[in-house]
């Protein structure tokens, strides 16, 4: 029940509701029924709204540390094969889920919970080494960038920030031509790099 009115209020936005329900469904089954991750990434998605209402920068750091956590309580669940999603159908299901996620975790800390860029560097580039090609789009500008800030704050030297253009390149102009739904986003994303 809790699961029901819980996925039901969040697509009505009543982040009320849904975090109230949430809470009991994660408690009780924190991988739902072992067949999706619905409980980890819509706790991630609670959250974030959490996060962006809230002023006190204490409990946004909190708020921060969770949906960090449910990314990575996401991503071990994929680890141990406790869930096994079929792609079939799902035009936006990539190869692999746990680089999806990673990617996807690494592009919120960027964007939104502004982590220290050592920290979200290294997880931009697990979701590449996972992923590889099939890295999702969202990876290259978040990463493309830190490695310039991180290259004019002396933290990486000139071969490192070179061998991530070099790799976010090569992701990009592999997607951008055997890619037909994402190719574009890829491309975009390059030229965003790239221009910085």
């Amino acid at each position: 029940n809790a699961h029901s009115i819980y996925r039901a209020a969040l697509k009505t936005d009543d982040f009320k509701i849904a975090y109230d329900n949430w809470q009991m469904a994660y408690k009780i089954a924190p991988a739902a029924d072992g067949n999706r991750d619905f409980h980890y990434t819509d706790g991630i998605k609670i959250y974030k709204q959490l996060y962006k209402d809230e002023t006190d920068e204490a409990q946004k750091k909190e708020y921060a540390a969770k949906i960090i956590e449910l990314y990575d309580q996401a991503i071990e669940c994929y680890k141990n094969e406790a869930i096994k999603l079929s792609c079939a159908g799902q035009e936006d299901c990539y190869p692999n889920q746990i680089s999806y996620l990673t990617g996807r975790k690494g592009y919120d800390m960027y964007y939104e919970l502004r982590q220290p860029y050592v920290v979200n560097m290294a997880v931009l580039e697990e979701a590449i080494e996972i992923g590889g090609n099939n890295v999702e789009y969202t990876v290259i500008t978040p990463l493309g960038y830190i490695a310039v800030d991180q290259y004019i704050a002396e933290k990486i030297d000139a071969e490192k920030a070179r061998q991530i253009h070099k790799l976010l390149n090569d992701i990009a102009e592999h997607n951008a031509v055997n890619n037909e739904t994402y190719g574009a986003y890829y491309q975009q994303a390059i030229d965003a790099v790239n221009a910085k």
